[in-house]
């Protein structure tokens, strides 16, 4: 238990300077990347659209700096894009390439020429939706509550008995989302919250929170469930028996195994090359994905630098590309089949604001953006994407 105290307060501390850096690099420069690189600017090759949401609405042509003002919320509690990621290649044909989650709306689908958000008031208003993954091709996200940040949640009734879904299925004929996994079939009680799991193809590991104490206790009673379901995720039916949700007890150090991250040292040899134009001195985080649909890994570079950085990344087989977006900007990119990487430079966002969350699909590059509050670090305001045609420059 004080091994997961600590490794809490160490994922505070780290995106306590995530969030702290990313606004001193929007204020005080870009990232440095090695000459030996060409950098295309993206804002003067005119290859790009904005979108910022609004009502719970995607808006068209709409700068992240003219977007309508949204009142500051904790981030678990803001609408903003949590997580995307791409189908997996060898998946059975789908109408759409790409997938983000849209915190407390939706799942936004991607086409190449597309992005259509469908929502589900019922399971995203009152929780937080993330950790998109992919089952047999088909988007999968889990929802939780985080009161962390939130004073409100100390101020709210005990909750009422009844179905809590912790995975849920997108499905993409029918435009719904089904519930494939509840507390219930897991036997949690109401005062316990998963705070965190992870899925490596095989195995689900999840970390619980017994939230009956102050719920700002790092050291409250923590618990680990370990699960291999025997079939496909998209596959599972309540009406299918205990014999499908067999929950093993693990323990703290299998948890950290999977999830914690990496040094960079253990990098894939393709994430290694995309960003070897960057100086070995410079301090970055990078979450990608594979070509799995599992949950994204995490590699950290201890460089020389004052602040770190933080990035998303990941291979899009299906748009035959991979990529890397740093928060201020900066983007590397190739061609799975081809050699050469691509540095570009996104948009210069206005202070307070980054770069997040990247798919692709076909040859467009999507990328999420969202506004920081000055005041409150932890809180997002303002939130959209923009669309990249990366077409006319790889």
């Amino acid at each position: 238990m004080v091994l997961m105290k600590k490794i809490l307060l160490f994922s505070f501390c780290i995106f306590l300077c995530i969030s702290c850096s990313k606004s001193g690099r929007q204020e005080n420069g870009i990232l440095e990347v090695s000459q030996d690189v060409s950098v295309k600017n993206i804002e003067h090759l005119k290859f790009h659209k904005w979108y910022s949401f609004s009502d719970g609405k995607i808006q068209e042509d709409v700068k992240p700096d003219k977007a309508p003002d949204v009142q500051p919320r904790p981030w678990t509690d803001a609408v903003r894009i949590s997580s995307a990621g791409c189908v997996p290649k060898d998946s059975r044909r789908a109408s759409y390439e790409a997938y983000a989650v849209l915190n407390k709306r939706g799942m936004i689908a991607f086409t190449e020429n597309s992005a259509e958000l469908f929502g589900d008031e019922m399971l995203f208003s009152g929780t937080t939706a993330d950790g998109l993954v992919f089952s047999a091709g088909k988007p999968v996200l889990y929802f939780y509550k985080s009161s962390f940040f939130n004073d409100d949640e100390k101020k709210k009734p005990a909750p009422v008995l009844g179905s809590r879904c912790f995975l849920a299925e997108f499905d993409s004929s029918t435009k719904n989302f089904y519930p494939l996994v509840t507390y219930e079939n897991m036997n949690l009680t109401q005062n316990e919250q998963i705070t965190g799991y992870f899925w490596d193809g095989k195995t689900w590991m999840c970390c619980v929170k017994d939230t009956s104490n102050d719920i700002r206790d790092l050291a409250g009673k923590f618990k680990y469930l370990l699960w291999e379901p025997p079939m496909a995720l998209t596959e599972i039916s309540p009406a299918l028996g205990g014999e499908v949700f067999y929950f093993q007890y693990s323990n703290e150090s299998v948890y950290l195994s999977l999830s914690l991250p990496k040094k960079f040292e253990e990098a894939p040899a393709e994430l290694k090359k995309l960003l070897s134009a960057l100086p070995k001195k410079t301090s970055f985080y990078v979450s990608w994905r594979n070509t799995d649909g599992t949950s994204p890994i995490g590699y950290f570079n201890e460089g020389t630098g004052d602040v770190s950085i933080n990035a998303k990344g990941g291979i899009f087989e299906r748009a035959g590309i991979m990529a890397v977006v740093f928060s201020e900007g900066t983007v590397f990119i190739k061609k799975i089949s081809g050699e050469e990487t691509v540095s570009l430079r996104l948009p210069r966002l206005p202070a307070g604001f980054v770069y997040g969350e990247v798919c692709a699909a076909g040859s467009s590059l999507y990328v999420s953006w969202e506004e920081n509050d000055f005041e409150y670090f932890y809180k997002t305001k303002r939130s959209g994407f923009i669309k990249i045609d990366v077409s006319n420059i790889l």
